[in-house]
């Protein structure tokens, strides 16, 4: 059987391998011919697959209000500002973790002022103040003596602000 299919494959590729490749080349044009040309749809399947003109379609209603997604107010980024520069005043504690935010006043405008607690480098419980001026871009800490005082009282002093410490405590 074996000398069979041997005298016949040599007799088949001619002493080459012209056959083979032939065949290859053959395999090949059927299956890029087949991924290329995709099969013709009748213009008829086409109008019943088509959804649109179906009456279910044509009452499509749009997306109820609860499922859009509405843009920041203007609250929601200054509280968001806030947040981050708590984050940031954490991080920058010798003890992160003993960190307590204890207020944080938003004002219009979105200056906020600071009050927390941390602990030093001897385990001692301090408390500290920071404001954090918008127009300026830029964040006082108590250690910036009197550009921190000038910040301190005409930011912190006036009313108006909303306390967002107890919203961000869980989130620090």
């Amino acid at each position: 059987m074996k000398a069979w299919l041997a005298e016949t494959w040599a007799g088949f590729t001619f002493g080459g391998k012209v056959w083979a490749v032939l065949i290859a080349i053959a395999i090949g044009w059927f299956f890029v011919d087949g991924l290329l040309n995709k099969p013709k749809t009748l213009e008829a399947d086409k109008v019943a697959s088509d959804t649109s003109t179906t009456p279910a379609a044509q009452n499509v209603r749009p997306p109820s209000a609860a499922n859009t997604k509405k843009p920041p107010t203007k609250e929601d980024i200054e509280t968001t500002i806030a947040f981050r520069i708590a984050k940031a005043l954490k991080a920058s504690m010798k003890n992160p973790a003993s960190f307590k935010l204890e207020t944080a006043l938003v004002f219009p405008g979105g200056s906020t002022c600071y009050e927390y607690r941390a602990t030093n480098s001897f385990n001692a419980v301090v408390p500290g103040r920071a404001v954090f001026d918008m127009k300026a871009e830029k964040l006082y800490s108590e250690q910036d003596g009197e550009s921190f005082r000038k910040a301190w009282n005409s930011i912190c002093t006036k009313k108006g602000g909303r306390n967002i410490a107890p919203g961000l405590e869980w989130l620090l």
